[in-house]
């Protein structure tokens, strides 16, 4: 047993000499001392005979996940988003949420936001990392200034899971009154069609219901309702880029996204209430295409998924989030100043005017234009960050 001890801390060491060359002499380095600090809590207690060796190699092995789940290189992009991420968190957090303290960018194969545990014999009190993951390699030239939109997604999820308690309690009300409706219709109904109603008011309540993880069509609508709030046809202008990828489906089923086509009849609907219907003309133009006679057909579940219901709620719970925790909400006059500003040689800075700027100014010049623009900008920021 002594030995298997010894093996275990050894690992652990040995792991710990890893965290500190990796993250100690980088804007990381408050994630080595965190990483450092649990670690040597976890050997002394080791050493003392506090902690047994199986708890010593579950950290060991925790770490090692943590490890593969945070950023590995902390090259000129790491360093242009994770302060593009951290101006956007701070912007976010004047009201009635603060957003976590460690958002860490890490280049990866698409978007996504991840909370990653530190190792603690006491996972009560475990501090926690943010990631948010985007697309492409650490390189400059993968950052996509008219994508960086659903960095807002990504930080809407970090809001939900400190400050979304209000949405999960109006939306839950509303799943269950539409779910009990849906049951009423059934009363009397035998065999088969008793078993394939019941099968679908089961799926549309696993879909759709809050869970603490975010895994579920009521966060992921809330999410895109919160990136339209923060950046309006930014948001609208990325997300219709993704829609019209050759061969998506519109209709496809899972259980951490809704489909495309829900996803788009809400964001028309939200941009309908928050002063963008302007801008959706073509999204809609991609559902009535989706709709066309020679498109694919729905299932019957999709078809009870998307009830109109179970969207409305989602997005005036979402918008009443936003109203409550006093995010600041993107509106024309915004753009229109900041457009004003731009003509007048007012620098930009960082945060999300920098995405309502490539926004725009994509959309009022050509192509070659915009990618001057885009890396001269890139270029000039990171210089005033990195001196």
């Amino acid at each position: 047993m002594a030995r298997r001890n010894r093996d275990c801390r050894d690992r652990l060491k040995k792991q710990l000499v890893q965290v500190q060359r990796r993250f100690g002499n980088t804007v990381l380095s408050p994630i080595s001392d965190l990483l450092t600090s649990a670690v040597f809590d976890v050997l002394l207690s080791a050493q003392n005979g506090g902690t047994s060796p199986e708890d010593v190699d579950r950290v060991a092995t925790y770490l090692a996940r943590a490890l593969e789940l945070l950023p590995s290189s902390f090259g000129d992009r790491f360093v242009f988003d994770s302060q593009l991420v951290g101006t956007m968190a701070e912007e976010y957090s004047r009201g009635g949420v603060r957003l976590s303290g460690m958002l860490v960018p890490k280049p990866s194969k698409e978007w996504e936001h991840q909370t990653v545990a530190m190792p603690s014999t006491n996972r009560q009190n475990a501090h926690v990392i943010d990631v948010i993951h985007l697309p492409g390699e650490d390189q400059l030239a993968d950052i996509d200034l008219l994508d960086y939109p659903f960095i807002c997604h990504e930080l809407g999820h970090n809001i939900l899971f400190r400050g979304g308690e209000p949405f999960v309690a109006e939306f839950e009300r509303e799943l269950d009154s539409v779910l009990a409706g849906v049951q009423r219709q059934t009363v009397g109904v035998r065999g088969t069609a008793k078993r394939v109603a019941d099968n679908t008011t089961d799926q549309m309540r696993k879909y759709w219901k809050p869970t603490s993880d975010q895994f579920n069509w009521a966060h992921e609508i809330a999410a895109d309702v919160i990136s339209l709030w923060l950046s309006g046809p930014a948001y609208l202008a990325a997300l219709q880029d993704v829609m019209e990828t050759d061969g998506l489906n519109p209709y496809q089923l899972g259980q951490s996204h809704p489909p495309y086509e829900i996803r788009a009849k809400a964001l028309v609907a939200a941009a309908g209430r928050l002063s963008w219907a302007y801008y959706t003309g073509p999204i809609q133009g991609l559902l009535d295409r989706w709709s066309a006679p020679s498109a694919m057909e729905r299932s019957n579940l999709q078809v009870a998924c998307e009830d109109p219901r179970l969207l409305n709620g989602a997005i005036a719970a979402a918008i009443r989030t936003c109203e409550t925790l006093s995010l600041p909400c993107c509106t024309p006059e915004r753009i229109a100043t900041l457009e004003k500003n731009q003509r007048g040689g007012q620098p930009l800075g960082f945060g999300t005017d920098v995405l309502l700027a490539a926004w725009f100014t994509r959309s009022r010049s050509t192509e070659t234009e915009y990618e001057e623009w885009e890396r001269a900008t890139i270029g000039r920021l990171l210089a005033e960050i990195t001196g």
